[in-house]
């Protein structure tokens, strides 16, 4: 892990100065400083491979530009476009659905196998289908108003639009059986923000 520090206020005005002085004559120098400092850190490092995990692609010009797009990669989360200026920063990408990878090739001019293919997983070793003992298992499941014969439908992740919860909520509410239950785990943007009007309207409509 490299800490890049929140810049001082002269740093961001003179970054600024500095990138409006240098970005008619083409450079790759990105307006936000704390880019700019990475692109700084990465200088010192011989790397085969870098990705770029989420926030905006564009934004990695200036890395792009010190590295080498071939040498740079966008994993791809969610469904996203490419440009002209996206496909000049990355030469490949890594879409975590086959839908995914569609849509970003059917807006890109980059090869078919510039966009590879890779779903997210986990390390099943690290959990077991049951807990070790039944006791402890039903105790879990009534804890949380489960009886024994109910079907548990598990959604974990951000309560959010974006991932959907509100379709998996309708579609159980559809269903006659009441032994079919659904778990939510989650909150609307991670440990910053336990609420919001959409997860209130959910359980609004979970309630009823």
């Amino acid at each position: 892990f490299v800490y890049i520090p929140k810049p001082h206020a002269l740093q961001v005005v003179n970054h600024r100065i500095f990138y409006k002085a240098a970005h008619p004559l083409g450079s790759s120098r990105y307006w936000n400083f704390y880019h700019h400092q990475v692109s700084r850190a990465l200088k010192s490092m011989q790397l085969d491979l870098a990705v770029a995990e989420g926030g905006s692609l564009d934004s990695w010009s200036e890395v792009s530009h010190l590295l080498g797009a071939d040498k740079l990669v966008a994993h791809l989360h969610g469904v996203t476009h490419s440009s002209p200026q996206l496909d000049h920063i990355y030469h490949s990408v890594l879409a975590i659905s086959d839908y995914v990878r569609r849509a970003w090739l059917s807006t890109s001019d980059l090869s078919q196998k510039a966009a590879q293919l890779l779903p997210n997983c986990i390390d099943t070793t690290q959990f077991s289908a049951f807990p070790a003992h039944k006791n402890e298992r039903q105790a879990l499941r009534t804890s949380m108003g489960f009886a024994a014969d109910d079907f548990v439908v598990i959604f974990c992740g951000r309560i959010c639009e974006d991932k959907g919860i509100h379709r998996l909520v309708d579609a159980v509410c559809n269903i006659s059986d009441p032994h079919v239950k659904l778990l939510v785990i989650g909150s609307p943007f991670f440990a910053n923000e336990s609420d919001s009007p959409f997860f209130a309207d959910l359980r609004a409509k979970a309630a009823w």
